[in-house]
């Protein structure tokens, strides 16, 4: 039986520049899945890449490091400059994480502070390989809340469909960190 799912997320977002950048990894994602699964699609990449388990507010420059494999998800984890490790500008109480996200026929998205690339399963890993992607900073982002409207059934995902709400930017014209 068709169902329906509308999932809203506060997310993160870059500049149009970096943004493009974000949507090439994604696109080489989806075509070195392919080539490895006989040309079956990229199991999760139906909207374009999206920050989660960002504070609103987050000051300095936020680095975006190098793209990891958690659970099957492909992730840039973020971080704000000069400070190391995937999750570091997440804080317990943020408020985006307080019941897992899933979209159906996915585990929930990682509990970590991170651009969400896509979801491949046992793939992911050799993915993140081959990506060979470098990290980078960001000054100017913008937060805004990301509605995906799902149909589905228990087997077949069948469309989605997204939109941005409105954009509250921000922009470190300081040298914070690093």
């Amino acid at each position: 039986m068709m169902q329906k799912r509308t999932i809203t997320l506060n997310g993160l977002f870059t500049a149009d520049t970096q943004m493009a950048e974000l949507e090439r990894e994604q696109r080489f994602l989806r075509g070195r899945y392919e080539s490895l699964n006989s040309g079956r699609s990229l199991p999760f990449a139906i909207v374009p890449p999206f920050g989660v388990s960002v504070p609103l507010g987050l000051a300095g420059k936020l680095r975006i490091e190098a793209p990891v494999n958690i659970d099957g998800w492909i992730v840039r984890p973020i971080a704000v400059s000069g400070e190391t490790g995937a999750g570091h500008a997440a804080s317990a109480d943020t408020p985006n994480r307080s019941i897992p996200v899933c979209f159906p026929g996915f585990p929930p998205l990682p509990d970590v502070t991170a651009f969400i690339l896509g979801y491949a399963g046992t793939d992911a890993a050799a993915l993140v390989e081959a990506l060979a992607a470098e990290e980078f900073t960001i000054n100017a982002r913008y937060y805004a809340t990301l509605t995906v409207l799902i149909e589905f059934d228990e087997e077949t995902f069948y469309g989605c469909t997204y939109s941005t709400g409105p954009a509250l930017w921000q922009k470190e014209t300081g040298s914070a960190g690093a």
